[in-house]
């Protein structure tokens, strides 16, 4: 699928005391594709801070939209598999399944949003998941 360029997740922002070259690479997809909206995002992606896991979130969201769905389900179950109470982790079950949706896998959808329901009862992301997983069964 090539979907036109629409959003773009660029990692590397750092400025600190050892630059990153991720400025540099934002400003040549602006020229390249001036209309795209562009997420800078300045993580160490080893870090297990609450910021780098928001920052990951944000970067799986920008692939998502971007028509990256391989890459966003893989950055959605690596956040998923990780345990923690400040990830908010049916979120990103949502997320997860709505990209298997998207991506045409059915079953994948199917489990995750049965996990999402299983294992957070009380989410607000519940009620959806239930409608998702009685769609699937049509």
């Amino acid at each position: 699928m090539n979907a036109p360029l629409r959003a773009l997740a660029v990692t590397g922002m750092h400025r600190g005391e050892n630059p990153q070259p991720g400025a540099a690479v934002v400003a040549s997809v602006r020229r390249r594709f001036p209309g795209v909206r562009v997420i800078g995002l300045s993580y160490d992606p080893l870090e297990s801070s609450l910021y780098g896991q928001m920052a990951l979130m944000g970067k799986a969201d920008a692939q998502a939209q971007g028509g990256q769905l391989d890459a966003a389900i893989e950055t959605w179950k690596g956040l998923a598999a990780k345990s923690g109470e400040a990830l908010p982790v049916d979120a990103i079950l949502m997320e997860l399944a709505r990209a298997y949706v998207q991506k045409g896998n059915r079953e994948e959808a199917r489990k995750t949003f049965t996990e999402l329901v299983d294992k957070h009862p009380q989410s607000p992301y519940t009620g959806e998941a239930r409608a998702e997983l009685e769609n699937l069964k049509g």
